[in-house]
């Protein structure tokens, strides 16, 4: 693995005394988590979630934008604040480079959109995965984390369906019409997954202008899953550091594509591409389809 041709430039970058900052930016469910796991298999690579950087970022909007506040009206109070945001961002990430020592590289990961943007001059890497798909697999994952998960006006259908599971955790896998059975729900979620994705073609044209540093890396989890190793190598070649390093993908540490069996208890619950088609009728595909079905169709999902 890896391209020798690129061996003097990773070590060049390798000897910077100065850790280079990246992030890691995705719907939920949509492989944030093996990404990080992925570049954590590397030496000089430590990816750690979850920030939220875009917490403080709306807060400055928030200060920044009201007509009847300081910070609309004055541009240098605006400067001040803007000068003050990357430092901020970098001296909370730079307190996880000590966890492991040698990393050259330093990576928050959120499951976020691109939007707001946490830091300028970064990497980006940008996981995309079939919106059905997450669809199903946030559906196990707040059945397994509860309702504190859960928007509150959904407490009482997911309340019930968190009983079923409870008693029983294969109980949808069993009963796979049962789990999306909530309309305005699934409405919802694929409303979200659709912006998230809408965010992100709107960042990747205003970066084809070339004004901005920020590097930007679109991953697709279906890609990833096809061929794991060779979409590790592009995640390292992306953070220039040299593929070789890295050790094997496996099981074990949830690396590999797919796990070795479904378990509906873990976070690691299934990972495999198409599971959507286990639990959508004609029904559950139109509401999707509504809401989010002009962005399957932009990045070519099979409809």
């Amino acid at each position: 693995m890896g391209n020798p041709a690129f061996q003097g430039t990773f070590e060049a970058e390798m000897n910077s005394s100065k850790p280079d900052l990246f992030f890691v930016r995705g719907h939920p469910r949509s492989g944030t988590n093996w990404i990080r796991a992925l570049l954590n298999l590397h030496p000089h690579v430590h990816c750690r979630g979850e920030f939220h950087f875009e917490a403080i970022l709306n807060g400055v909007n928030d200060f920044l934008t009201p007509e009847w506040c300081v910070g609309s009206q004055s541009t240098e109070v605006q400067r001040i604040v803007q000068r003050a945001i990357s430092p901020l961002v970098e001296d909370c990430l730079r307190t996880i480079s000590k966890e492991k020592p040698g990393a050259t590289r330093i990576g928050d990961v959120t499951p976020h959109g691109l939007v707001p943007l946490s830091h300028p001059d970064s990497s980006y890497i940008y996981i995309l995965r079939d919106g059905r798909d997450v669809l199903v697999s946030w559906a196990y994952h707040l059945l397994r984390v509860g309702l504190e998960a859960v928007p509150e006006w959904h407490h009482q259908d997911f309340r019930k369906k968190i009983e079923r599971y409870d008693k029983d955790s294969f109980y949808f896998v069993n009963n796979p019409e049962r789990l999306l059975d909530n309309e305005q729900w699934v409405r919802e979620v694929a409303r979200a997954w659709a912006q998230y994705n809408r965010d992100y073609l709107e960042i990747e044209e205003w970066l084809s202008s070339g004004e901005q540093k920020i590097r930007l890396l679109m991953i697709r989890y279906e890609e990833l899953h096809r061929n794991v190793e060779e979409g590790r190598d592009k995640l390292f070649s992306f953070l220039n550091v040299d593929p070789c390093l890295a050790a094997p993908v496996s099981f074990e540490d949830c690396t590999a594509a797919g796990f070795d069996r479904e378990d509906p208890t873990q976070f690691c619950r299934k990972g495999i591409v198409g599971d959507w088609r286990n639990y959508f009728d004609a029904k559950i595909s139109q509401w999707f389809d509504d809401e989010a079905g002009e962005v399957l169709r932009y990045f070519k999902y099979e409809i």
